[in-house]
């Protein structure tokens, strides 16, 4: 599995141009049934609206999805998923409605106004790279804590938990490409004294 960029949580961006009101909105998405559902909530938001633009783009690489709704095709869809790609973003959904206000804007005003808003959507939301890795729990008796606690803060890992009862157990989460590395030199810093435990594999923040 790749370590892939996303984002957080929803978030939103408008602006008018010509008098046409642009509002877009990206969501993190899992799946294409996660999309879609988040395309409809954009769609009952706006019922008055004539078009909902939408792309996305899942983890898979494979599903990629995209709709001019109504607008001339290439104008609107595609820029909106050319945003995403060029971000590299994955597992991401935007949709932009637009609110026309009388004024035309042309194949080429439209490209770049559904650019700008997915662009805008993105600049809007925290983008966060999710790394695959492994989750590790850690058991070791309390003489031990005093060295294992300032090597865990020097490497590129995540404390996920902690328990202090008659023994320490740290629960951390690890890059793949440094799982290897990083239990032998706990194993060589606590003299083998360590228990070192897999739980799960998984993506994580960190």
């Amino acid at each position: 599995m790749q370590d892939y960029k996303t984002v957080l949580e929803k978030a939103d961006s408008e602006f008018v141009e010509k008098k046409s009101r642009f509002i877009s909105y990206i969501a993190p998405v899992t799946s294409e049934k996660e999309a879609t559902d988040f395309i409809s909530e954009v769609c009952a938001m706006h019922p008055q609206a004539r078009h909902v633009v939408y792309a996305y783009s899942l983890l898979d690489g494979q599903t990629k999805r995209y709709s001019d709704a109504g607008e001339p095709q290439g104008t609107a869809g595609m820029p909106t998923l050319d945003v995403i790609l060029h971000k590299e973003l994955y597992n991401v959904a935007i949709a932009t409605v637009r609110y026309f206000g009388g004024v035309l804007l042309g194949t080429g005003g439209l490209t770049r106004a559904y650019s700008k808003a997915a662009a805008d959507a993105v600049l809007g939301a925290k983008v966060i790279t999710r790394t695959w890795g492994d989750l590790l729990e850690l058991s070791l008796p309390y003489n031990l804590y005093g060295r294992v606690s300032p090597f865990l803060a020097e490497k590129n890992c995540a404390l996920v938990d902690s328990d202090f009862s008659e023994t320490v157990r740290l629960t951390v989460f690890v890059p793949k490409a440094e799982t290897e590395r990083f239990t032998a030199e706990l194993i060589d810093l606590t003299a083998a004294a360590i228990k070192i435990e897999k739980k799960d594999e998984l993506f994580f923040d960190i």
